[in-house]
């Protein structure tokens, strides 16, 4: 089994003022430990988080952060 990443998700994730913020970071502490599988998202998701993030958010330094969040 595997786990995709999506935009809203991974939006939640890292922005704390995110209605989901606390359910997505359980989540994720569950992704950590393989619970499900491999976790991976795609090139698509990327480039709509980074620019959700610039022009939803009005945040590049959120935009950046979550950047390098993915990345790494």
């Amino acid at each position: 089994m595997a786990v995709f990443l999506d935009t809203g998700y991974l939006i939640a994730l890292k922005n704390k003022d995110d209605k989901n913020f606390q359910i997505s970071q359980s989540w994720m502490r569950r992704f950590l430990k393989n619970e499900f599988g491999q976790i991976f998202t795609s090139t698509l998701v990327f480039n709509e988080l980074v620019t959700l993030a610039l022009v939803r958010l009005r945040n590049p330094d959120f935009a950046i952060n979550v950047g390098n969040y993915i990345l790494k």
